[in-house]
């Protein structure tokens, strides 16, 4: 709205002094109603190439119908992520985790170079806060890892907080303590491991053993058992699916 009236104002103002130097310089003018349709059109062809980012308000839509203005909004730019492949020997994991009411569930897959699956889980867990969960399933994630003879692991969470717990980055809530120690001592163990943030649009195969709903549970998932509709989000994966952020 107060991007319609500053131009509106620099409009008015211009054609105005137009007039102004054509009766002073040139002996001549033009009747009023002309330099109003003169400004009128000027604005509507400044609107016209006119984005706005914000969708417009009802004040903005009555402005705009009251002078005939057309409204035109930016789209939004698309974002995209996508499902990365560790590389050489590196192990990669993704766990994510759920809560609903009064149940929770936490799950995790881990993947090689290959996009082959090396291993998979997911466990009913007691409802407790989500950070605890995405900690815990991560602490799970990496067990099962370990258990799979691998020393070099990549851990991916979408839980950008349990990420930066892991990480040092935030202080750890003293429920989570003992947890988080036992995890670190887990991952010192190993000769190399990292851990990031992945968007949660690329996570969808730790999403989905993570459901509450996920049709199979089981510490140590074979791979035989893993449901297809999985199966299609790890081949989407594969492919390099580029997945639009929300």
């Amino acid at each position: 709205m107060s991007i319609a009236i500053r131009i509106a104002f620099g409009a008015t103002i211009y054609h105005i002094w137009k007039e102004r130097n054509r009766r002073i310089f040139e002996n001549q003018s033009i009747h009023k109603q002309n330099i109003l349709s003169e400004i009128l059109s000027s604005i509507k062809l400044k609107i016209l190439y006119l984005r706005l980012e914000d969708p417009p308000n009802a004040r903005s839509i009555k402005f705009a119908e009251l002078f005939g203005f057309p409204i035109f909004t930016r789209s939004p730019p698309v974002r995209t992520c996508s499902w990365k492949p560790p590389d050489g020997d590196i192990l990669k994991l993704n766990t994510d985790a759920s809560l609903a009411e009064d149940k929770a569930s936490i799950g995790g897959i881990i993947r090689d170079k290959d996009h082959i699956i090396k291993g998979a889980f997911s466990l009913d867990s007691p409802p407790h806060s989500i950070n605890e969960l995405e900690i815990e399933s991560i602490s799970k994630g990496i067990k099962l890892a370990i258990s799979k003879g691998t020393d070099r692991l990549w851990i991916e969470s979408d839980s950008l907080q349990a990420v930066s717990i892991i990480k040092g980055v935030l202080k750890c809530p003293w429920r989570q303590i003992a947890k988080v120690h036992q995890t670190l001592r887990d991952l010192n163990s190993l000769n190399y491991w990292h851990i990031s943030h992945i968007w949660r649009e690329a996570n969808g195969a730790a999403d989905f053993l993570s459901k509450t709903s996920c049709p199979i549970k089981g510490e140590c998932i074979s791979v035989l058992d893993l449901p297809r509709e999985l199966l299609r989000i790890v081949a989407s994966d594969s492919s390099g699916v580029p997945y639009v952020r929300m």
